[in-house]
This record gives structure tokens, C-alpha cells and sequence, in this order.
């Protein structure tokens, strides 16, 4: 006879399967908590919906002088009949060409008598030669040549320090001349090409063939048009081009006057 079951007073229980997303696991960091650092310049830049990049009037005014504040203090000059006062424009013409394309020097010669803050002296007589710099390197869509003039150099060996730009004859900043690489064709010309070549390679072939010419080919093109997306454009300004310089600081000639 077989053996009679077991009886039980109470059914097992059934235990549910353990959830391993759900176990209670503690992880303990003990490197230093991370604090979240907020810059109350930006914090109040943004709540004021002002830029952020030291681009703004605001900051321009500021960095190159101020706006209100204090109130400035007037003084006398101190030798108005030997003086070139800040804002004079000196005219000159240019005695040697620009091309953009490198850096360099340039020169020129001052074309009319500029006289002293009272008008009583010649302190820069024509024929006055300018020595300055230019820089290469322009951004895409500029025309301008950007020049800053170093040293003035009178007839008698008198000499001193400009360190102030040169501007056009309409009073623009940077002088005015000749621009190439600047257009959409000298920009992505190139890549234009290679895109059309390209295209001709994929319908002469045809097959797999074609397929891997056009990849190529636009491979190629994308390069091409990042270099010439960014290759500076070039400005030339001949010799003679009549300009001025803005003097950007008081010229004081009492000691060689």
C-alpha cells in the first residue's frame, strides 16, 4: 500500500522573486561633495538680459573711459603753442603700397603744416615722414586695411612716439583699397568644382563604381570648402592714397621746440 500523504496545518507560503533593481544598496563616496559654484556677475548679467562677453555698450564705455561716475576734473595744458592735441588729424600720403597678405611696414609723408593747439607753430611741417605697421590675417567680410602709426620723423631729426590709427579721408577707421578672396566663388569655388566633377564621375561609372567616386568626390569637396571657408580675404592699397591719421594722444614738442 502506498504511504499516506503528509498532511500540513498551513500551505507554504510563496516567495516572490527578488527584484535586483529594487535591493537596498548604500554607496558611500567619501571624496569631497561637489558643490555647484554660480557666478553672481552672470547670475545677474542674465537676469538683466545683458550679454555676457564683455561685448556689450556698457562694457565698451567702460573699458575705453567710463561713463559717468566721478566727476572729471578740468586742467590747464601746459604748453598750448607746443602741443598736437589728442583728435588732430595729421594728412599724409602713402609712400609705400599694402597687400594683407603678410604683415609689414609702411610709410608715408605728411602733406600739409600742422600747427600747434594756438596756432601760433609749424610743429609738424609737410614733408614730416610716418613709419607704421599693418596686420594680415582679416576676417571674412572686412575691406579695410587696419594700420597703426608708430613714429613721426620731422625734416630736423625731431621724432616721437604716435602709437595712433590711420583713417580714411571720410574719417572711416582703416584705409580702403583693393579686396580679393572675398567673393563666393574665390570662397567655395573650389568645392563647387569638385562637387560638379564629382557628380559626371557617378553617371559615367554607374554601379558600385560610381558610388565610391561620389563619396570621394564629396569627401573632397567638403574639405575644399572649409579651406576656403576660411581663407582670409587680402586688401591692397596703392601707393599715393591720400589718408590721416587720428592722433590718439596729446604730441608735446617743448623740448625740441
Amino acid at each position: 500500500m502506498p504511504a499516506p500523504a503528509p498532511v500540513l496545518s498551513a500551505p507554504p507560503e510563496t516567495v516572490p522573486a527578488g527584484n535586483p533593481f529594487n535591493n537596498p544598496t548604500v554607496v558611500f563616496d567619501g571624496t569631497a561633495p561637489i558643490s555647484l559654484a554660480v557666478d553672481p556677475t552672470a547670475e545677474g548679467a542674465a537676469a538683466s538680459g545683458a550679454p555676457a562677453d564683455g561685448n556689450s555698450a556698457s562694457d565698451f564705455a567702460s573699458r575705453v573711459g567710463g561713463v559717468g561716475g566721478a566727476p572729471a576734473q578740468a586742467k590747464a595744458m601746459t604748453n598750448p603753442a607746443t602741443t598736437v592735441t589728442q583728435g588732430t588729424l595729421i594728412p599724409a600720403i602713402l609712400e609705400t603700397a599694402i597687400d594683407t597678405n603678410v604683415p609689414g611696414y609702411v610709410r608715408a609723408v605728411v602733406s600739409q603744416d600742422v600747427r600747434s593747439f594756438d596756432g601760433s607753430r609749424v610743429l609738424v611741417p609737410r614733408s614730416s615722414r610716418l613709419i607704421g605697421q599693418y596686420q594680415s590675417g582679416m576676417q571674412n567680410g572686412q575691406k579695410r586695411a587696419y594700420v597703426i602709426w608708430t613714429r613721426l620723423i620731422r625734416p630736423d631729426g625731431a621724432s616721437v612716439s604716435l602709437a595712433s590709427p590711420a583713417i580714411g579721408f571720410d574719417g572711416t577707421t582703416g584705409l580702403e583699397g583693393k579686396v580679393s578672396g572675398n567673393g563666393f566663388f574665390n570662397r567655395f569655388g573650389s568645392a563647387m568644382l569638385l562637387s560638379v566633377v564629382g557628380g559626371l564621375g557617378t553617371l559615367a561609372t554607374g554601379g558600385a563604381g560610381g558610388i565610391v567616386l561620389g563619396g570621394a568626390s564629396q569627401s573632397a569637396a567638403a574639405t575644399a570648402a572649409e579651406q576656403d571657408g576660411s581663407r582670409s580675404p587680402t586688401v591692397r592699397v596703392k601707393i599715393g592714397e591720400p589718408i590721416r591719421i587720428f592722433t590718439a594722444r596729446d604730441l608735446d614738442f617743448s623740448r625740441v621746440n
